[in-house]
């Protein structure tokens, strides 16, 4: 019995495309957006050069960070998290030197966090 071709979301194509533009206007490499995210690099990669007809699941957190709407969901706004905005003003010495340090960790602790939630990309 044949296989049934499935055809590819338009939705698919534009999140390939603008992940690709935002790649490069980044100046940055499918190695360290993936290493960033604790997503698999080959996941990334063969998302980018067309041989995956859906998005994975795992793609999403680096398609919000982008900015890149999938599903008709915008990435979730952050700013309007009580507890978080508590968490950052309790943690912050009011200078513009402790937003790059707060910035840096919030980064560098992301990926352990992501890795945690979920060790592969189904």
């Amino acid at each position: 019995m044949p296989r049934k071709a499935i055809p590819i979301d338009e939705q698919v194509v534009a999140a390939r495309a603008s992940l690709a533009q935002f790649i490069e206007r980044e100046r940055t490499n499918t190695n360290a957006i993936a290493g960033r995210f604790g997503v698999p690099q080959y996941t990334l990669w063969r998302f980018l050069a067309g041989r995956t007809k859906s998005i994975p699941s795992c793609l999403t957190p680096i398609l919000g960070y982008a900015g890149i709407e999938v599903g008709g969901r915008q990435p979730p706004v952050l700013r309007n998290d009580d507890r978080l905005q508590r968490a950052l003003v309790s943690a912050w010495d009011g200078t513009p030197e402790g937003v790059l340090v707060l910035a840096q960790l919030l980064e560098a602790i992301g990926p352990v966090l992501r890795m945690a939630r979920r060790r592969t990309c189904p």
